[in-house]
């Protein structure tokens, strides 16, 4: 798992996977049902930066990845 993923338990059973920021990479903190969906986002926010874009509305994007790949899950319900 990403050092920028921090997961947040509720009685001893993985809740939430939030995204957080690091030394290299500063993330808004956004929170996903399923790890896979946190690191898509950590990868999204990875290339953005390498491409010297914003990714500050980084939680605007993840909808529209998310509709752009058929993903049906809370951010795009």
């Amino acid at each position: 798992m990403s050092k920028n993923i921090r997961i947040e338990y509720k009685n001893g059973i993985a809740n939430c996977y939030i995204t957080q920021s690091t030394e290299d990479l500063h993330l808004p903190s956004l929170g996903f049902s399923t790890e896979e969906e946190a690191e898509l986002a950590v990868a999204v926010a990875k290339t953005l930066k390498a491409h010297n874009k914003n990714i500050i509305d980084l939680d605007n994007t993840m909808i529209y990845v998310f509709r752009i790949l058929g993903i049906k899950n809370d951010w795009t319900d």
